[in-house]
């Protein structure tokens, strides 16, 4: 909501008794930006945009969250920035997500299942095996997952 500071947009639609201050504190820690209250849309990143719909998201605390390729407009080192951020928040809220993205490397670094859509059937699944840390995409496993993904499309 570009006529609201992160504040503003955090609690947007919130009846004042359904959250608290601290909460909304919480929130905006959580997605970093403790600092940025005050600050307008138009003031900010489009990272920081983002991050501020992540956490208006999140203030009604959802316990499934549907996103419809929301990093597909940013640069980069924001998108990397922001899938870490959307790993951290979801296993500190734990909140299911499905994630829509065209980016196969998008889905091996956040999913947990990934399913290929075509003509609104779905054509295959694959699940993604759980790994410690960081997701090495340069790993066999990965590579010869991404294989399997590309020659189903």
């Amino acid at each position: 909501m570009p006529w609201l500071t992160v504040w503003g947009n955090v609690i947007f639609g919130l009846e004042k008794r359904e959250i608290s201050r601290k909460k909304v504190e919480d929130i905006i820690a959580t997605v970093g930006l403790t600092g940025f209250e005050k600050a307008y849309p138009s003031q900010l990143s489009g990272g920081m945009q983002q991050r501020t719909a992540i956490a208006r998201a999140l203030a009604y605390q959802p316990s499934f969250i549907m996103m419809d390729e929301p990093f597909a407009a940013l640069d980069y080192f924001t998108r990397e920035q922001m899938q870490r951020e959307l790993l951290r928040v979801q296993q500190k809220q734990g909140s299911s997500i499905l994630f829509v993205t065209h980016s196969i490397d998008e889905a091996l670094i956040l999913g947990h299942r990934i399913v290929v859509i075509e003509n609104g059937l779905v054509k295959a699944q694959y699940q993604v095996p759980e790994s410690a840390g960081d997701r090495n995409l340069l790993d066999d496993t990965f590579i010869s997952l991404k294989r399997d993904i590309i020659k189903s499309l």
